[in-house]
Formats: structure tokens, C-alpha cells, sequence
């Protein structure tokens, strides 16, 4: 089957995709202002206005809901929130490979490592004659907002939707924001557990791993991600279950498991199989223990075959 992807320009040129129109800048989801201008603040520090909506990030659109991002950086720019760029913070972007030919093209030296590259270029060469055209750097105006708002960007490291953060945090006032994002995660474990959709209670669990590791609370990071070790070896995946010899390991969780051992106690065992039960379980508590005990020895994945623990 022909599968046809034609590059996306600001005309509104759309992808074709099994020979269907698809327009990849579509509204698909919902628009929170001071969150979609957060965004665009984080992904175009210092630029100039780009030329076509896919030097943009998508995730401007299918997170947060942006439909014409070269008219909202037009926005924001009038606004604001971003200031004409110096000479060298625009030098600052260019890869080194490119300070060094302008440095070339001048008959200059072209040794060194970027500070003292721009120096050289800043130094000996009149910046009229550079023709970098019009940068814009983040403003103080912009520098406060994105202050106040980045935590947004760290939502996708759980996947949470930035309006399902906004009404968790409209019904829960006075609320952190780790407090709303362990709320939310929480509430996702429940209620996919109540659904029978063991692989989204899984992931909410991952999510709350993540979490943790990223707030230096090892020991319960290990914890749920031993949790998650469980999930994966009960064959429970969302409305299907598995056979034990189609239990597939991932990688990644044993790896990080392994690298927190360190906070381990056999407790974390016990804990999970009252905390988490699930109705079948292919290993016993002592079986779990010892596939627990495996990684830690560090043995690879193929080391390990869950019928003979």
C-alpha cells in the first residue's frame, strides 16, 4: 500500500495520507492560552519567525492546541514576550561548523571553541556585513512567563494533558503542582484498575516511577517500578491476558531496577502483592522475589525464563 507523506508549508499545503488530505495542524486539542504561549516561549527561545508550520514542533498542535504557530510566534513577538536578539545571542544558535565558515568567508582564523569563535566573529567583523536577519530573543516579559508556567512542558514526561492538569487544578485549589500531577496519576491508576485496563494502570504506575526518579525519591521509584515488574509478569494487558510463555520483559524496567537496588527491602515484595493484587498471577511471592534477585545479578533478558523461577 502507497503511503504518501507531502511536506506541510504555510500555504496550507496538506499531507496526503493513503491518498486522503490530512492536515497535520489540525485543532487536536484543546487551547489554554496561557499554556499553549508557555510552549511556544520553551520551543523558540531565540529564532526568527520560521518559514513553515513544520520547523515547528508538532507537539504545539496536538498538545496545545495551536493551529498556526508562525502566526502565534507573530503574536507573542507583538505582544512582548520576545525582544530583537543581539548579534551574539543570535551567534549563539549557530552550530560551530557555521561560526567557523563565517570566520573562513572573512579570511579570519577559524580555530578554537564557540565562545572563542563568536569573540572573533564579534571582534573583526561588522555585523550589517553577517546578514543573519531578524532573531528574537525571550524578553523579560517572556523570561517571567515561561518561569511561571514551565512546569508545563514537564507534563508530557507523565502523559498528562495540559487540560486535564487545568481541571484537576480548577477542582482541587490550593494544590501544588506536584501535588495535581501525583493527584492526576493516581486517579488514572484507580480508575483504570476499576476498568479492567491493567495496561494504562500499569503505565499510571510507570508514570509515578518517573515521577519520583525525577525528585531523587529512589526508593519509591524502585518501588513502583517493581510494582510495574509485577503487572508485566501476571500477562495482564488491558481486557487480555497473556500466556506466560508470550510474556515479553522490558528491557528499560530491568535496567532501572537494577541501577536502584540499592533501596531495596524485601518488604517492597510483600507490599506490592496486597497494595496492587491482581485477580491471577503466573509467579508466587517467593518466584517474584527470585526474578528480582536475577536482575539484580544483572542477568540478561535471556538469561531469565519465568517458568523456572
Amino acid at each position: 500500500m502507497e503511503f504518501y507523506i507531502n511536506s506541510f508549508k504555510k500555504e496550507g499545503d496538506l499531507m496526503e495520507i493513503y491518498g486522503k488530505p490530512f492536515n497535520p495542524w489540525g485543532n487536536n486539542a484543546p487551547f489554554i492560552e496561557k499554556y499553549a504561549t508557555a510552549a511556544m516561549l520553551y520551543c523558540c527561545g531565540t529564532s526568527k519567525v520560521l518559514d513553515t508550520f513544520d520547523s515547528y514542533p508538532r507537539y504545539l498542535n496536538y498538545t496545545f492546541g495551536i493551529t498556526d504557530p508562525i502566526a502565534y510566534h507573530k503574536k507573542l513577538i507583538s505582544e512582548g514576550y520576545y525582544t530583537k536578539a543581539s548579534t551574539e545571542a543570535i551567534l549563539e544558535t549557530f552550530r560551530v561548523a557555521d561560526l567557523k565558515e563565517i570566520l573562513v568567508q572573512n579570511n579570519l582564523p577559524s580555530k578554537g571553541r564557540r565562545p572563542a569563535l563568536i569573540e572573533a566573529i564579534l571582534k573583526n567583523i561588522n555585523p550589517t556585513k553577517l546578514n543573519l536577519g531578524e532573531f528574537y530573543t525571550r524578553s523579560e516579559l517572556g523570561e517571567s512567563y515561561l518561569s511561571k508556567y514551565s512546569y508545563v512542558m514537564t507534563l508530557r514526561n507523565y502523559s498528562i494533558k495540559p487540560c486535564e492538569y487545568a481541571k484537576y487544578e480548577d477542582a482541587h485549589p490550593g494544590l501544588t503542582t506536584d501535588e495535581i500531577i501525583l493527584g492526576i496519576l493516581h486517579n488514572r491508576y484507580t480508575e483504570s484498575r476499576l476498568a479492567e485496563d491493567y495496561g494504562i494502570a500499569r503505565n499510571a504506575l510507570y508514570e509515578l516511577s518517573i515521577f519520583y526518579e525525577q525528585k531523587n525519591a529512589f526508593e519509591k521509584a524502585l518501588y513502583k517500578l517493581i510494582c510495574v515488574l509485577y503487572f508485566d509478569t501476571s500477562g495482564y494487558s488491558n481486557k487480555y491476558r497473556d500466556s506466560l510463555e508470550r510474556i515479553i520483559l522490558a528491557p528499560g524496567i530491568l535496567d532501572l531496577i537494577c541501577k536502584y537496588q540499592e533501596f531495596y527491602s524485601s518488604k517492597m515484595i510483600d507490599n506490592c502483592f496486597l497494595e496492587y493484587a491482581l485477580p491471577e498471577h503466573y509467579l508466587t511471592k517467593n518466584q517474584f522475589e527470585k526474578l528480582i534477585k536475577k536482575i539484580f545479578n544483572n542477568n540478561s533478558i535471556e538469561d531469565i525464563d519465568l517458568k523456572e523461577l
